[in-house]
């Protein structure tokens, strides 16, 4: 049965290991391959709440049979279980156990704290499978100047901003969103010098080149909105990035869509970057689960600028 493996995972938990269970993380990873079958379910950790997403609607039958497993899963560290079923641009919220908070949410995910909101939009607030990147900027941020394009809540920025950066500057269309990310730095009493720019990213390239130079770039756009297209906008942002980067900055590229494999790419990022720019690595981490296809999750890239 192609339940039996996905349900088994859950058997198996151990929710009374504090330093385990106290800390937000995915635990189900469908779209990197890791349960056959579940390609499209993603469930994750958000202390004291399991949510369950559905990137697509499931057969009728398959998604009755993960309602009734989890519906009855009984463990006293979890508080509720919610199902977000995603169809045609739209996400509906479904309470298995309850009840569903009405106030943001503060959840801890390793060294860092973030305020998520359930049972109303698609995003939550905090994309789990960036918790390596996370680390890495906690580990690499000290004494630099960061951009971090496309910004959403933040929480890249707090992890630099808690890794000592000098700087960061937050971009991003939304107002709501940065205000969300200034909750996030004063949630995790952040020190330091950070800006909040809502910017439509496609039009202010100038605006960027005069905030610059930066030692660090991150750039994680959304796969597919209405403003944004990663096949057609990517490249027009990654040719403007030798004016903003200083000699030997770092550039971290970011996508998330799940039929673009990692060779295409960073084909696509190197073409349109040039010679200038050295590819170092792929960012891979330990928090993403075992036995997931590297070739299709996000992709993390690190290049150099010579």
């Amino acid at each position: 049965m192609i339940f039996r493996d996905l349900f088994s995972l859950f058997d198996r938990l151990d929710f009374d290991d504090l330093g385990w269970a106290s800390s937000a993380k995915r635990l189900v990873h469908g779209r990197g391959r890791q349960f056959p079958g579940f390609e499209n379910v993603t469930i994750e950790w958000f202390p004291p709440y399991l949510i369950i997403f559905l990137h697509r609607p499931l057969a009728p039958e398959i998604t009755a049979s993960i309602k009734e497993y989890f519906a009855q899963l009984d463990r006293p560290q979890i508080h509720g279980i919610f199902m977000q079923t995603r169809d045609l641009g739209k996400a509906f919220w479904e309470i298995l156990k309850g009840p569903m908070p009405d106030k943001p949410v503060v959840v801890r995910e390793g060294p860092f704290q973030f305020l998520i909101k359930l049972g109303r939009d698609q995003n939550i607030g905090l994309f789990l499978d960036m918790a390596p990147l996370r680390l890495w900027l906690l580990l690499n941020s000290s004494g630099k100047t960061v951009l971090n394009l496309f910004s959403y809540t933040c929480a890249l920025s707090v992890a630099a901003a808690k890794g000592q950066a000098r700087q960061v500057h937050n971009v991003d269309m939304r107002k709501n969103f940065l205000t969300w990310g200034r909750e996030n730095h004063t949630l995790n009493q952040c020190q330091g010098s950070f800006f909040y720019h809502p910017l439509d990213i496609l039009k202010s390239f100038g605006r960027l080149t005069r905030l610059g130079p930066f030692d660090l770039i991150i750039i994680d756009p959304p796969s597919h909105q209405e403003s944004f297209s990663l096949e057609r906008n990517y490249a027009r942002i990654l040719k403007r990035v030798p004016e903003w980067l200083s000699p030997g900055g770092t550039l971290v590229l970011v996508a998330n869509d799940p039929v673009l494999a990692r060779d295409n790419f960073r084909s696509m990022a190197e073409q349109a970057l040039g010679p200038l720019f050295q590819f170092l690595c792929w960012g891979d981490g330990p928090t993403i689960p075992l036995g997931t296809d590297a070739n299709f999750p996000v992709k993390v890239a690190f290049y150099k600028m010579n």
